[in-house]
């Protein structure tokens, strides 16, 4: 078995597949616009802050104290000084009236009443209402601590926090959380894995499926060529257009959307080519056990398609049921997901991948197994 002559075989067939109109539409158009539609479609939208409508009759320390806290909880704060509009509620957000003289009014310990106007059915409202509650407990435990510390509390003691908390909370995270993938995030890898399947299980099958009715392989054997380099030369040829559409892709993703491929490009085409090692053996499989190109065209398009589906190319798999993310992660695209993401959205080193490379080598040697075995036979 001569590897010259395996390349050699190999990369004339990587030639006839590019000349096709349809691959070149397939593989190098489709995924331009396919890309750009879904990566719009799926990107999370700018969050626009909450608009709260703070009427002040006469501000003081204590209300500006409550202005900063509805603004430290991430509302777009308008204080006015009086209600002038015709209706009790904004164009959008909240209304809140506090009472005159408030500073005063917590002083002397007196009672009052803050008002927050909203629209019937807002749930939302009530974080508003938990905002101010925080803001004025704070106040008033300010104003009993300096009590205690034998301090006078005043209107000029209320505008400034305490600085000496008698009791501290330290708060420390579990663990990392991860991003949940959208937009270009989500869509980019997923396409990469979805248009190199189809790369492969489609116009690879289709390629090799027309070769068998054309009569190409059998003239092949008729050459100076051994059974084995020929059966060894398909899987070149698949791996290689595979690993052509990976490149493409990477580039295509970067360049144009751009998203790149994170710190470490080199392991993203690795993670790429164990898919495309993988799938080059069912893509043996489908052009060698089914019987016209129209057949190979289907079948290997529905693969592309439930694989990229149940994969969590679509969508993120973080969003799913338990027993679906466990299908998923059972599935070659499902493990080639989970590893571009891991690479190009969490920035994990590719040390991090061994599980996934085991599960690729061990899956494209027995896919690999049983497509040289069919193969030989439909050779002989």
């Amino acid at each position: 078995m001569s590897w010259r002559q395996i390349l050699a075989i190999a990369l004339t067939d990587l030639k006839r597949m590019l000349r096709r109109k349809d691959t070149l539409v397939w593989l190098l158009l489709m995924p331009l616009p396919y890309t750009y539609f879904f990566g719009m479609a799926f990107r999370e939208a700018p969050e626009e802050r909450t608009v709260v409508t703070v009427v002040e009759p006469a501000p003081d320390t204590a209300s500006e104290r409550l202005v900063k806290a509805l603004e430290a909880a991430d509302y777009d704060v308008r204080a006015v000084g009086s209600w002038s509009e015709p209706k009790p509620l904004p164009g959008s957000g909240y209304r809140v009236d506090l009472p005159p003289h408030l500073g005063a009014l917590l002083l002397s310990g007196g009672t009052g009443e803050i008002a927050v106007w909203s629209r019937s059915g807002d749930l939302d409202a009530t974080r508003v209402q938990v905002t101010l509650r925080k803001a004025i407990l704070t106040l008033r435990a300010e104003s009993l601590a300096r009590l205690i510390r034998r301090e006078k509390p005043s209107l000029e003691t209320l505008g400034e926090p305490l600085e000496v908390v008698p009791i501290a909370i330290d708060a420390s995270d579990w663990g990392t959380r991860h991003e949940i993938p959208s937009g270009y995030k989500q869509v980019i890898p997923g396409n990469m894995v979805m248009f190199v399947l189809m790369s492969v299980l489609v116009t690879g099958a289709v390629r090799l499926l027309m070769d068998r009715e054309l009569g190409h392989l059998q003239r092949m054997l008729a050459s100076p060529i051994s059974p084995s380099a020929v059966v060894v030369s398909q899987f070149v040829s698949l791996a290689l257009l595979g690993l052509a559409e990976a490149i493409y892709f990477v580039l295509l993703g970067w360049l144009v959307f751009g998203q790149s491929p994170g710190p470490h490009p080199v392991a993203v085409l690795g993670v790429l080519a164990l898919m495309v090692a993988a799938a080059s053996g069912v893509g043996i499989i489908l052009g060698a056990t089914l019987k016209t190109a129209k057949q190979a065209a289907a079948v290997g398009i529905f693969a592309t398609l439930a694989l990229a589906a149940l994969g969590g190319c679509w969508w993120p798999v973080e969003i799913l049921p338990r027993a679906m993310r466990l299908v998923a992660l059972a599935l070659p695209s499902g493990q080639t997901m989970r590893a571009l993401v891991r690479l190009m959205v969490w920035g994990d080193p590719p040390s991090a991948l061994a599980g996934y490379a085991a599960y690729m080598l061990v899956f494209a040697l027995l896919s690999g197994a049983l497509a040289t075995s069919i193969l030989r036979r439909r050779l002989a």
